[in-house]
């Protein structure tokens, strides 16, 4: 048995499998409620302040005046365990890979940043859930796990990277600080999900905007041409003539500020999709700021 620890998860997740199981860690309450308590009021987890100190023959010396910053990246404890129950059962190099694969996945559906303990994390990270969907029971994460896994099973190397950087981005994309910043990557996440979506589902389009309506018709996904439209067209100012809303980056419009939210909501509704999920959730208004019910069946 191959034991890995990840997190941070705010969630009380105990799962078993003929392949895995998923437990709280011992210090599951310690690791959550730190993470709660030294949380900024706006709802992140901001790396450490670091200094730079003097060199002495002793040791440390006086710390360097104004050289506070805050840590490049930095570790926090796992919440959770994943063990692999049979490791002999795959081929060494894949086990990292599935574990990523179910750890970003929780990430995904519960709206935080998973990662495994072994990685560092970069920049600030969620302590509220960010995604606009109640959460699912422990009964359908573990029939989901499956259906993600069977997904996986169906992809070349190259589109299991793909799927693999699809989530990791998701879950990373709230950190972001700059609403152009964040809908960059929120933009890679649909790009990629085209490319799964291709590969799963034979989805074709040329143009952005007709992958997007593509996906959305697929998937029986809610949508309206004007706002796939918008969205393009900011992606593409900023790409291709470094726009953003027709200024600079640094400003910000209504349009480019709650662009970055609608994508990460339309991209949610998209993975559920290309899983297979049918239900209300998909069919509800990715342009609304409100929490959806998670109705989701397969």
């Amino acid at each position: 048995m191959k034991r890995i620890e990840f997190g941070v998860l705010p969630v009380d997740l105990k799962i078993e499998t003929a392949s895995f199981k998923i437990e709280l860690a011992e210090e599951y309450l310690e690791v959550v409620k730190k993470f709660r308590l030294q949380s900024n009021p706006d709802g992140y987890f901001y790396p450490p302040i670091l200094a730079t100190y003097e060199g002495t023959w002793d040791g440390p010396g006086k710390k360097v005046d104004y050289s506070e910053r805050e840590a490049t990246v930095f570790r926090v404890p796992g919440s959770h365990i994943l063990s692999i129950l049979h490791p002999e059962n795959w081929p060494e190099n894949e086990i990292p890979l599935i574990a990523d694969l179910i750890v970003y996945y929780l990430g995904f559906v519960f709206g935080y940043r998973c990662q495994t303990s072994d990685r560092w994390l970069d920049g600030r990270t969620n302590t509220k859930a960010f995604s606009d969907h109640s959460a699912p029971n422990n009964t359908w994460i573990k029939k989901s796990l499956g259906i993600v896994n069977n997904l996986w099973e169906r992809l070349d190397d190259r589109r299991k990277g793909v799927l693999l950087n699809a989530l990791f981005l998701h879950n990373r994309a709230s950190g972001y600080r700059w609403d152009w910043e964040r809908f960059m990557i929120e933009y890679q996440v649909t790009d990629a999900l085209y490319r799964i979506a291709n590969k799963a589902h034979n989805v074709v389009a040329r143009r952005h905007a007709d992958r997007i309506q593509a996906m959305c018709d697929k998937y029986d996904v809610w949508y309206t041409r004007e706002l796939i439209d918008n969205v393009v067209d900011l992606r593409n100012d900023l790409l291709h003539e470094a726009l953003w809303d027709g200024n600079i980056p640094t400003s910000s419009s209504h349009r480019g500020v709650v662009a970055p939210g609608l994508l990460h909501s339309l991209n949610e509704r998209l993975f559920f999709g290309i899983l297979g999920y049918k239900g209300n959730y998909l069919q509800s208004k990715w342009s609304a700021r409100v929490l959806h019910l998670f109705d989701l069946k397969y």
